[in-house]
């Protein structure tokens, strides 16, 4: 059975979503939660297969919960709504993974559609370890041990190389051509075949991905958590 989170601070919404997903009968369980924090306890707690969730939200934003997926959940499938749709808001999702997004006010079947045909996928660029090579960077990156210091992994194919740089076992930067951070990550590992080359002691000029968001966010999790136990 595949699990569906559903994070938004409408709860008239999130309720129609929940309703119609569950009326269809589908292979599908949703769970429902109002607030970021919600979410990440959620997302910590048990598999998810595909987050849906909005970007403004109390607690945790959607682009929070999207740094925690692409730093320790690489195999959940994101959709983004919202009712600020922009450019630079696109720009700034697709650039850390979100492939799917979908502006308010929307029909209900218009999103459940989407979310059908992202869980049939066999395939989907947003989860890093989908791929081969996307899979062997997951597997590089587990070798080191997070205290050991920045390395940067060339990927080679045919006439293009990508370049993918680690702090301990978490990505911080990416580039290839002209494509960076998350967006250079999916192009990479998009790739069939690689010749792999592990350079140590590489730090990158510059950080386009930042996990310190996400152990930020752990810990105020945990300090909630506390406060209500």
């Amino acid at each position: 059975m595949k699990q569906v989170l559903i994070a938004d601070d409408e709860e008239d919404l999130t309720w129609s979503i929940s309703r119609s997903l569950t009326r269809d009968q589908k292979d599908i369980h949703v769970i429902c939660v109002n607030s970021g924090d919600e979410a990440l306890n959620v997302i910590q707690q048990q598999p998810i297969d595909l987050l849906v969730t909005d970007l403004h939200m109390p607690g945790a934003s959607g682009l929070e919960l999207m740094d925690v997926i692409l730093n320790h959940h690489r195999d959940v499938k994101v959709i983004v709504m919202t009712a600020y749709g922009s450019s630079e808001i696109k720009e700034e999702v697709s650039e850390k993974g979100g492939l799917h997004y979908i502006e308010k006010p929307f029909e209900i079947t218009e999103l459940k559609q989407m979310i059908y045909n992202i869980l049939s996928e066999k395939n989907n660029a947003t989860s890093l370890t989908f791929t081969p090579v996307g899979r062997r960077i997951y597997e590089i990156s587990q070798l080191r041990l997070p205290s050991q210091n920045y390395f940067m992994l060339e990927v080679f194919n045919k006439d293009k190389t990508g370049n993918v740089y680690f702090s301990g076992n978490t990505i911080i930067h990416a580039k290839c051509g002209r494509l960076k951070g998350w967006k250079a990550v999916q192009e990479i590992s998009s790739w069939q075949s690689c010749v792999f080359k592990v350079n140590s002691n590489m730090k990158p000029c510059k950080q386009t991905i930042f996990p310190s968001s996400v152990k930020a966010l752990e810990i105020r999790t945990k300090e909630n958590t506390q406060k209500k136990a």
